[in-house]
C-alpha cells in the first residue's frame, strides 16, 4: 500500500499519521514500517509549521522594536531587536536587525556594543552600506580620522556611480591632506559629471599643492568656458607664473577685450614686456594703468624706471620729478631718480670709451648721492646701502680740491641737468 504525497496535502500531518497507524495495523507492521517518503513529508511539515511561527513572532519583534526605535524608546527597542538575534531571526531580517540594534546601543551611550553588532552584521552582509556608514560615524566621534577614510572608500568603491560618495571622500582627502589619493577621485568625480565645475577648480589646487603645473587644466577649463573672464585671468596668471610671457600677454590683451578697465592685466601686460626687453611696449600700459589711476603715485616710479631701462635718461629724469612733486614725503622718488643719474654718468663713460671717471662724471654720483641721503631721511629703506657705493664714486678730497669751483656737471651727456651738488 502506498501513500501518496495527494492524501499528505489534503489530510495533512494528522490525516498522515492516521493513515500510516491504518496501513500499519493491516500490514501487521509496526508504525517504524511507513516508507521513507512519507516521513521525510512530514518531518518537512513539521518544520515547515514550525519555521511559520518562528517568522511570526520575528515579525512581531520587528514590528515592536522598530516602533520603540521610531519613537525613541531605546531601551525596549534594544530588548526586542536582541530577542531577535537571540531567536534565530538574524538569516532573513539581519537588514533590519544589526544597523538598529546598533544604533540603539548608540543611542544609550554604549559605543563598544555599538560597534559590535555594526561589525556583526558586516560578517553576515560584508557589502551593506548603511552598517559601513554606521561605523565610519562611530569613528568620527572619537577621532579616529584614518578609520573614517578607511570606511568611505569601502562605501564609495561599493556605490561607485554615486558622485555624491565620491565627493565626500574627496572632501575627507582634501581635509587631511591626501592629495595624490584626492587627485585620483577628483577625475572619479569629473568623469561622472564633467560639468563639475567646483571638482575642475579643486583639481587646480590640489595640483598646486602637490607642486605640479596646473596651466594644462587651467587651459582647457578656459577653453570650455571662453567668456569667463576668471577662468581667462587664472589661465593667464599661470602662464605668467611660467615665464612664458608671449602667451601671457595676448592672454590679458583678451581679458581686456571683456574687461577694458582690469588693472591686474595691464600690469601683468607691462611686466611682460619688460621681461621680454621690450621697454617702448611696457611703457604704453603702465600709461595705460595711470589714466585708470589718476592718483595713484606709485605708477609715476614704474613709467620713469621704465624710461631708464629704455636709455631715456632726460625723460626718465622728468618722471622722476613729477613723482617727488606728487609725493614730497616719500623717499622713493629720490632713490628712483639717484638711479637715473647713477645709469647716466654709466652711460656717458660708456660712450667715451673713458676707463676713469672725470670730475662731471663724479658730480653726477655726487647729485645721485644727494637723492640717495634725502631717501634715506624721509626713511626708503634701500637707500642707506646704495649710499655707501655713491660715496666712493662720488669726489673725493683730492677731486675737490684740484676742483673746487666744480659743482654742476657739464658736457653733452650732461647739459639737460640742471641741479648742482650743494656742499656745507
Amino acid at each position: 500500500m502506498t501513500v501518496s504525497l495527494k492524501i499528505i496535502k489534503k489530510k495533512g500531518l494528522v490525516g498522515l499519521l492516521f493513515t500510516a497507524f491504518v496501513y500499519s495495523v493491516l500490514t501487521s507492521c509496526a508504525p517504524g514500517g511507513v516508507s521513507d517518503e512519507v516521513m521525510s513529508a512530514a518531518e518537512k511539515a513539521r518544520q515547515d509549521s514550525i519555521a511559520r511561527v518562528q517568522d511570526r513572532q520575528c515579525k512581531i519583534w520587528l514590528s515592536t522594536a522598530f516602533e520603540y526605535f521610531k519613537n525613541k524608546n531605546f531601551e525596549r527597542s534594544l530588548l526586542n531587536y536582541t530577542k531577535m538575534v537571540n531567536g534565530g531571526c538574524t538569516e532573513k531580517y539581519g537588514d533590519k536587525i544589526w544597523v538598529y540594534l546598533g544604533n540603539s546601543y548608540r543611542e544609550l551611550d554604549k559605543p563598544d556594543s555599538a560597534m559590535w553588532a555594526f561589525e556583526t552584521g558586516l560578517k553576515e552582509e560584508p557589502d551593506d552600506i548603511a552598517l559601513h556608514e554606521n561605523i565610519a560615524f562611530l569613528y568620527q566621534l572619537v577621532g579616529k580620522t584614518d578609520k573614517v577614510i578607511s570606511e568611505n572608500e569601502i562605501i564609495a568603491n561599493l556605490d561607485s556611480s554615486n558622485i555624491e560618495r565620491w565627493r565626500k571622500l574627496h572632501d575627507l582627502y582634501f581635509r587631511n591632506a591626501y592629495y595624490e589619493k584626492d587627485l585620483e577621485v577628483l577625475n572619479k568625480i569629473i568623469a561622472l559629471d564633467d560639468q563639475d565645475i567646483s571638482a575642475r577648480n579643486d583639481m587646480v589646487t590640489v595640483v598646486k599643492l602637490l607642486g605640479g603645473d596646473p596651466t594644462e587644466l587651467l587651459k582647457g577649463r578656459y577653453e570650455d568656458n571662453p567668456d569667463n573672464p576668471e577662468y581667462l585671468l587664472e589661465y593667464a596668471n599661470s602662464v605668467y607664473e611660467a615665464a612664458d610671457y608671449e602667451t601671457a600677454v595676448s592672454l590679458y590683451e583678451k581679458l581686456l577685450v571683456l574687461d577694458p578697465n582690469h588693472f591686474l592685466a595691464l600690469d601683468r601686460i607691462a611686466n611682460s614686456y619688460k621681461n621680454l626687453d621690450d621697454t617702448k611696449s611696457a611703457i604704453k600700459s603702465v600709461k595705460r594703468m595711470l589714466k585708470l589711476r589718476a592718483n595713484d603715485k606709485q605708477i609715476l616710479y614704474d613709467i620713469a624706471d621704465l624710461y631708464k631701462l629704455d636709455g631715456k635718461f632726460k625723460t626718465a629724469y622728468s618722471w622722476a620729478n613729477k613723482s617727488i612733486r606728487a609725493k614730497p614725503k616719500d623717499g622713493r622718488g629720490y632713490y628712483v631718480r639717484a638711479l637715473i643719474l647713477e645709469e647716466v654718468s654709466l652711460s656717458c663713460q660708456a660712450d667715451k670709451g673713458a676707463k676713469v671717471a672725470s670730475i662731471h662724471d663724479k658730480l653726477v654720483y655726487e647729485l645721485a648721492l644727494d637723492d640717495v641721503n634725502e631717501a634715506a631721511k624721509l626713511g626708503y629703506g634701500p637707500a642707506r646701502s646704495r649710499a655707501e657705493f655713491l660715496i666712493l664714486m662720488s669726489p673725493n678730497k683730492g677731486d675737490i680740491f684740484m676742483h673746487p669751483t666744480k659743482f654742476k656737471p657739464i658736457g653733452d651727456c650732461y647739459d639737460w641737468i640742471k641741479r648742482s651738488v650743494k656742499r656745507k
